[in-house]
């Protein structure tokens, strides 16, 4: 099947309007616009645009976190700032308690 050439035809289509939203979305474009882009394509067409775009997204994210990952001085020293903030709402939590079993 072909993309409808109108958002009329394409809310009759949900297979096509979830493809087009997905793409819209991920690409950072208008359903309007992507409608006017892939108007009367197939939707293998449109699968493989789609398939583009998110590998073009996903993959900078995946070596970002291959290279946090790798970063060793950097997960310590958020470990150990995660670490104090941890001990510091500990502190304030038992100081609570010890205040109110002190009020009991």
């Amino acid at each position: 099947g072909a993309i409808p050439d109108n958002e009329e035809d394409l809310q009759k289509k949900p297979e096509a309007l979830n493809l087009l939203n997905i793409f819209a979305d991920i690409s950072n474009n208008s359903l309007a616009s992507v409608l006017n882009e892939m108007s009367g394509k197939e939707f293998s067409h449109v699968k493989t645009k789609l398939s583009e775009v998110l590998v073009s997204e996903i993959c900078p994210i995946g070596n970002k976190i291959s290279k946090l990952m790798n970063d060793k001085g950097y997960l310590t020293k958020v470990l150990k700032e995660g670490s104090e903030k941890a001990q510091l709402k500990a502190e304030e939590n038992l100081k609570k308690v010890r205040d109110i079993v002190g009020l009991l």
